[in-house]
């Protein structure tokens, strides 16, 4: 893959087979987190949105295994109460607390998969908008989690100031995203002259846990 096809590309599966072997598993599975998070709320399903939780958690190693073998049984406790629709999420939950390593690209199919199905079942107009954004978001969270790889970014240390790291710290822990141009006016006024961080924290997202801008204010990998 090309920078070019990287900046424009509609589809994450060549984007994700052209970096799973160089990204963390930490950013693969908040990646993953990313995908499956829009469509709980539509589903409703309480396993899954546990699931999700601690897959989210577990890759800051916030869960113990405890945790997770406990959404793990939520979630097979739960499954055989749902439609079909419902078993697509389960996997997809399931998934990001086990092998992402392996086909990280699984969990945009699942995801994409689940709200087919509840689109088939309910003949639902929400649902099919939803399905038809979450389609188009998912090359955009790759490019808010994993930046542009083919332009290395280093952070100065005189761009994290307590401000810059302060913001950063709370943007990400509060999940309070709508603060990313305050961030950047903090990095400008650091010294940050980058065009790309610039850029990036004053556009309009999507961003999510694993912002790359975040993550690199941070210390994150």
């Amino acid at each position: 893959m090309t920078e070019a096809e990287w900046l424009s590309a509609t589809d994450p599966t060549p984007m994700l087979e052209s970096i799973r072997r160089t990204e963390s598993h930490r950013k693969l599975r908040l990646l993953a987190v990313a995908c499956c998070s829009p469509i709980l709320p539509l589903l409703g399903c309480d396993a899954c949105n546990s699931a999700i939780a601690v897959a989210e958690a577990l890759a800051d190693s916030e869960a113990d295994l405890r945790a997770i073998l406990v959404a793990r049984d939520h979630i097979r406790s739960e499954w055989e109460n749902y439609l079909d629709a419902f078993r697509y999420l389960e996997a997809a939950a399931a998934f990001v607390l086990s092998a992402i390593d392996r086909h990280p690209h699984q969990v945009t199919y699942l995801s994409a998969a689940t709200l087919a199905s509840a689109i088939a079942a309910e003949d639902c107009m929400e649902e099919a908008a939803a399905f038809s954004h979450l389609s188009q978001t998912q090359p955009h969270l790759l490019r808010d989690i994993f930046g542009n790889p083919f332009r290395s970014v280093t952070v100065d240390p005189r761009w994290q100031s307590e401000t810059v790291v302060s913001l950063a710290t709370g943007i990400y822990a509060e999940r309070a995203f709508d603060r990313m141009p305050i961030l950047a006016d903090a990095l400008e006024e650091a010294g940050c002259d980058n065009a790309d961080i610039l850029s990036h924290c004053r556009s309009d997202g999507p961003h999510v846990r694993g912002c790359w801008v975040v993550d690199l204010v941070l210390g994150k990998e």
